[in-house]
């Protein structure tokens, strides 16, 4: 269960209650930072990421906190798992995260493990390991996985049950698929003038984001 503690979000979001949080994660070592008008949805899980997943260890250091950021007029959709690093250990990786906020203790620090953007929307059943960035006006289909340190910027599409590996990095207005669960593949360079243009997307997010906030609050379901 998240803590309220783990949790800091804009009055006008909505963060489902039943938001599973793995037993080894301890309040003060996690932070759920939600924007404006953004929906995390049920059974949404936060955990811990494979010990063994591919990553170059850096320099050990004391973490304040795991940063999980999703920008505002974005969904999190039911039973996407976010990963985070295990905070229990002292050699963190370094490399699979970016630093965001130090305090003045500078061996405390705030680490973003994910960075997810505005007007972006992420399917059910996503996977999506330590240090992923996502941009501003995405889709990232129901089932894909985005390996560690991947990079997508603004206005992509992900389609369903992709696997991008770590570290790739997926340039603006790129379209990327894999078939029968393979690695993905860049197929195209979006055309500006395509419905993932941020006038369009932004539109439109509004509109679902808005619709679900509504069935929320009739329903008497509201949590931050």
């Amino acid at each position: 269960m998240l803590a309220p503690e783990m949790l800091e979000a804009a009055d006008s979001a909505f963060i489902s209650e039943h938001i599973l949080v793995d037993d080894s994660i301890a309040p003060h070592h996690l932070l759920l930072k939600v924007g404006s008008h953004s929906v995390i949805n049920p059974h949404v899980r936060i955990a811990i990421a494979d010990a063994s997943s591919d990553a170059e260890a850096g320099p050990a250091i004391e973490l304040k906190r795991m940063l999980v950021s999703v920008g505002e007029y974005s969904i999190i959709a039911d039973k996407c798992v976010l990963e985070i690093d295990d905070i229990r250990s002292q050699s963190q990786r370094r490399r699979s995260s970016s630093v965001v906020s130090p305090t003045k203790d500078e061996k405390e620090v705030l680490v973003a493990t994910q960075v997810i953007g505005n007007y972006t929307y992420v399917d059910a059943a996503a996977r999506i390991e330590p240090g992923v960035e996502i941009g501003d006006y995405c889709v990232v289909g129901a089932g894909c996985k985005l390996g560690r340190g991947v990079r997508v910027g603004n206005n992509c599409r992900v389609a369903a049950g992709t696997i991008i590996e770590p570290g790739t990095v997926v340039a603006s207005k790129t379209a990327v698929s894999s078939s029968g669960g393979g690695t993905g593949r860049m197929l195209q360079t979006l055309d500006v003038d395509e419905d993932m243009d941020d006038g369009p997307r932004k539109r439109e997010m509004k509109m679902h984001t808005e619709f679900l906030l509504k069935a929320m609050h009739s329903h008497g379901k509201r949590r931050h």
